[in-house]
This record gives structure tokens, sequence and C-alpha cells, in this order.
């Protein structure tokens, strides 16, 4: 028994150093561990270079004159990417620098494009905005002012006629400033009567007064309407102005177009 227990014994002894032999001469055919190789990352498999228009935003509009602030970011996956370069073209304008401005951009719609060069390689992006054309603010104004035109003078009677005429008249910042005239009773040798307009057109309502001078007198008939700078306009009016010799009533309205 003990012959055969020994036999056994240096037989498994044997098996034992004959695979430790192996796995010694394995691990002896293994390369050495590299460190750096998480690190080095094949090229296609590194996360795509993003870019980031921080300013202007899509379709962002500015007011004609307006200082347009142009900003791009750029990443590879969550990181921050050095700019090498940045060159900006908006129509004919060009600028540099990640970080710049545009100035003198003329009214309508522009495409802001970028290209921006990362560890040489380059990207572009693009967004579009508008440049707002400035306000109108000065109108010239021609139509045409009815009235009648109803005297009741002391002594001879009451006489009544019409007059259609042209008037024109500037409309600036809402101001009205114009002229007319209003020849009526032709008959009688009477002369036309000359009226300037003055008023306003602010809120969406027209106010203001057709001036007339009656035996060197100034007389104010007003008038009123709703209505937009620009758009077309009509106001009416009826006022009756009386003296000592008697009264004139005179109703009507007017009405007249940008040109």
């Amino acid at each position: 028994m003990r012959a055969g227990t020994l036999r056994v014994s240096v037989v498994s002894l044997l098996l034992l150093a004959a695979c430790s032999g192996d796995d010694a001469a394995a691990k002896k055919d293994r390369p050495p561990l590299d460190d750096t190789a998480a690190e080095d990352t094949d090229d296609d498999d590194r996360p795509e270079v993003t870019l980031t228009l921080v300013s202007p935003r899509e379709d962002a509009e500015y007011a004609t004159g307006d200082t347009v602030t142009l900003e791009v970011t750029a990443k590879r996956g969550s990181r921050d990417q050095d700019i090498e370069s940045a060159t900006w073209t908006i129509g004919d304008w060009t600028g540099e620098g990640a970080s710049t401005e545009a100035t003198g951009l003329p009214a309508g719609e522009h495409e802001v494009e970028v290209e921006v060069e990362v560890d040489g390689d380059t990207f572009r992006e693009s967004v579009d905005i508008t440049v707002l054309a400035p306000a109108q603010t000065v109108f010239t104004y021609a139509g045409t002012l009815d009235a009648d035109v109803m005297a009741d003078i002391d002594g001879l009677g009451d006489f009544e006629d019409h007059c259609s005429s042209p008037i024109t008249f500037t409309l600036d910042a809402g101001t009205i400033s114009g002229s007319g005239t209003c020849a009526v009773f032709d008959e009688y040798d009477f002369d036309p009567m000359p009226f300037t307009m003055t008023g306003s057109v602010r809120g969406g309502a027209i106010s203001g007064a057709l001036i007339m001078n009656f035996d060197g007198s100034e007389a104010r008939t007003p008038y009123e309407g709703p209505g937009t700078a620009g758009d077309p306009l009509t106001a009416s009016f009826d006022t009756t102005h009386r003296s000592s010799d008697g009264s004139v009533r005179i109703v009507g309205s007017w009405s007249a177009t940008a040109q």
C-alpha cells in the first residue's frame, strides 16, 4: 500500500509540474499589458464633433442697425474642443473668430454660416435670421374732401352748396399737415374757402381740424375717424360756425391714400 500510494503521489506531482510548466510558458508568451491601450482609441470610434451656434439663434430677428453677436462652440462627445479657426459668412459680410460681431447688415432674410476647424478637420453650421426694415414714419397723402356748406345770413336768407376738392397732406411721425380749398356759391361770386389741415393719426384714431378764415376770423372744423399711418384714411366733420351776421354749417368727410 505504501508503494502504491507513493507511486500515485509521484504521478500527481509530475502532472502538476507539467501543468504548471504549461501555464508559465503561456504566461511567458503573452504580450505585456499596455496601460495606454484603453486611451488609444481609433479615430473612427471617437465621438463626432458637434457645433453649437450660441448666437444668433435660428429665426432670430434684428432691427436695421443692430449689432449681431456671433459665437460658436465645439464639443467632441461631452468634452469642449479648442476651435483653431472660425470663418463667418452672412451674404457679402465675412468675419473671423469663434466670438465676434456683425454690423451693417441690410434689411431682409439672411443665412448665417460658420466654418470651423477642430483638430485639423473642418465643420460647418448655419442658421437663418431676419433684419427688419425700419418702420416708415413719413407719408404723403392725397385725396378728396366732400362737404355741404349751409349758410344762414341775416337779412339775406339761407344758402346751401356742395364742394368737392382735392386735398394733400403729409403725415410725419403721426402728425398731419396739409391744405385744400372749398369753392361754393360761385353764382354769388363767393371767394373759394382755402383751409389748412392739422391733426394726428395715433393709436388707431384720426383727429384734427380744418382751419378756415371767415372775414378775418379763424374757424376750426374738427374731424375724426379711425385710421392707421400708411393705410387709407377717412374722417368726418360737422360743425356750425356762428357770428353776429348769422351762421355757416360745414358737414362732410375727407378721404386720402398714401402715395
